[in-house]
């Protein structure tokens, strides 16, 4: 098959990581993570490379021929991190991760009001990439998104590890001194809106990578 090239550009000085690979059922295949300095795209002409100040994520599309779709760009003047990728069952994809200062997609910012520490992030585009819904999960301490999943009936849950307090729509979860798990259930239909959410912690520190949404609607978090 045909070889898809996702490179630093320039004079080769900086990083890629791509952190999540999927497919869709047309074969289209998706990449996310994260770069900084420059991201070569193997295109031709306007938006062939990408710059960052910082870590910058993204999302590239590719058809099952490995020509390229269309790429995404999570830009800002601080850290912008994508940590998790997945399709969703109507089309499109889903992504989460981490900002620290700014985020700006597609034309629209949101700012952090705690720039030392990050907030996380859920975001959808659809099959031709425009961006769908927008979700910011903030607070005064840091939190990441590191794992999604659509459940069976279309809710995403959103998984990710906080420090010290973290709100979301529907909870306040317990103030901690050091790292937990939270899990949040959002509302692809309104924009995000968090439906549900719990904490697992026990006084210790706790990461979650990943989560997987099972067919009886159970949930598996590692």
């Amino acid at each position: 098959g045909r070889r898809a090239v996702v490179t630093g550009g320039g004079s080769g000085i900086g990083a890629e990581l791509v952190t999540k690979l999927a497919v869709d059922i047309n074969g289209n295949v998706y990449a996310a993570g994260y770069f900084d300095l420059e991201l070569d795209l193997d295109l031709v002409g306007p938006g062939d490379t990408l710059s960052a100040v910082l870590d910058d994520g993204f999302v590239v599309s590719l058809d099952s021929q490995g020509t390229h779709r269309w790429p995404r760009h999570f830009s800002g003047t601080g850290d912008e991190r994508v940590y998790d990728l997945i399709t969703l069952a109507g089309g499109g994809v889903a992504a989460g991760g981490e900002f620290t200062s700014e985020l700006t997609i597609g034309g629209m910012t949101d700012t952090n009001a705690s720039p030392a520490v990050s907030d996380a992030f859920v975001v959808t585009f659809d099959a031709t990439g425009t961006l769908g819904v927008r979700k910011i999960l903030a607070s005064e301490d840091g939190q990441a998104v590191t794992g999604l999943c659509q459940a069976p009936t279309g809710e995403l849950f959103a998984a990710g590890t906080f420090f010290g307090a973290f709100t979301l729509d529907v909870m306040r979860t317990s103030v901690e001194s050091s790292f937990d798990i939270f899990v949040a259930q959002l509302d692809l239909s309104s924009n995000g809106d968090v439906l549900s959410a719990f904490q697992l912690g026990n006084g210790a520190a706790q990461e979650s990578r990943r989560i997987g949404c099972l067919p009886n609607g159970n949930l598996v978090l590692t």
